[in-house]
């Protein structure tokens, strides 16, 4: 992986981490933070939104590995040659 690649692998593995850098909308935290039943239904809220992440991330990847085979794939543009004037 290239140096620019895992800065931002890390970072977004950091702010992943970081579950309380996105706040929940004021209703539903207030709620949860006073029912202490509701605790298992906010990890499962939270679990869900990583995995729809998760799947939005892994079908950009998989589209642009296969945009970048395709491109592997086709023969290389050419420059087109220009004859040299003749000489007088």
């Amino acid at each position: 992986m290239s140096r620019p690649r895992t800065a931002v692998a890390a970072f977004a593995g950091a702010l992943a981490a970081w579950p309380g850098l996105a706040p929940a909308c004021e209703a539903c935290r207030n709620t949860l933070a006073d029912d202490p039943e509701a605790a298992g239904f906010s990890r499962g809220v939270y679990v869900t939104i990583l995995v729809m992440l998760a799947a939005v991330f892994s079908l950009a990847a998989v589209f642009i590995r296969a945009a970048m085979k395709e491109d592997r794939s086709l023969p290389a543009a050419k420059a087109p040659v220009v004859p040299e004037p003749p000489e007088p």
